[in-house]
């Protein structure tokens, strides 16, 4: 290559890195947003004191051994955040927070969850307290009782701080599928292993369940696929949306 191409090359290569951090620095989203308050501060304090993000992104940055924290207040209810961040889990060490440092890391999630969608997307799902709604209302509406019940009861405290319905949800460099589709990929043993061993090159550990109960969340799965229309029907599958140039908004 002659040095005037390379001179080029360099020049546009340089040229395409200042445009695109001028563009991410010049940004709205902060703009749009009201500064974080002091319970909020101090819970980014306990985040960056914590090196969550050795694990976890926001907003598409950090590690990959977790899932994306961006819209984690949507998906992970108080009593789980608790349990996550005084014992941990299988895959994440127990950091034993005290209650008033959980109450701060629970008012960060939840103003970072109101600035957007962590990773891009062409379509927005439903929002995951009304896809959780839909799925109640069905099984009560369905009169669901033993197998189906306890499995329902089992993925609301072992799944769904991951798995949603109606919507596959980043976890670290994989996605937790949609568990409405999971019953029509695998079958009953093949869902029995995972559930088992886990699958920890997609950042998902073994479930900590007897064979009664793993029966039971097979039960369930199975149900989910079989009234996944009338949960679109009830929620539908979201909205479309343009992406962003950036891979966040």
């Amino acid at each position: 290559m002659q040095i005037a191409h390379r001179k080029l090359l360099i020049f546009s290569l340089l040229g395409a890195f200042a445009t695109q951090g001028y563009l991410v620095y010049s940004d709205g989203v902060a703009a749009a947003h009201p500064p974080l308050t002091q319970l909020e501060q101090k819970g980014r304090a306990v985040y960056l004191r914590s090196n969550c993000a050795a694990c976890h992104q926001i907003f598409g940055f950090g590690g990959f051994l977790g899932p994306d924290l961006t819209n984690a207040a949507q998906r992970v209810p108080r009593a789980r955040l608790d349990e996550l961040l005084t014992k941990g889990s299988l895959q994440m060490p127990a950091f034993g927070l005290a209650g008033e440092d959980i109450d701060a890391v629970e008012a960060y999630l939840r103003a970072l969850d109101r600035t957007g969608i962590g990773v891009a997307r062409h379509r927005v799902p439903p929002p995951v307290a009304q896809a959780m709604a839909a799925v109640h209302k069905c099984a009560s509406a369905a009169e669901c009782e033993g197998a189906v019940a306890r499995g329902h009861q089992l993925f609301g405290t072992f799944c769904a701080s991951c798995h949603v319905p109606l919507r596959a949800n980043p976890l670290g460099v994989a996605m937790a599928p949609d568990p409405c589709g999971i019953a029509a990929r695998l079958s009953a043993t093949q869902i029995e292993e995972v559930l088992i061993s886990g699958r920890p090159a997609r950042g998902m550990p073994p479930a900590p369940l007897t064979a009664e109960q793993r029966q039971d969340v097979i039960a369930f799965m199975t149900w989910l696929h079989a009234t996944r229309a009338t949960l679109v029907a009830e929620c539908g599958e979201g909205t479309a949306q343009g992406l962003p140039w950036w891979e966040f908004r």
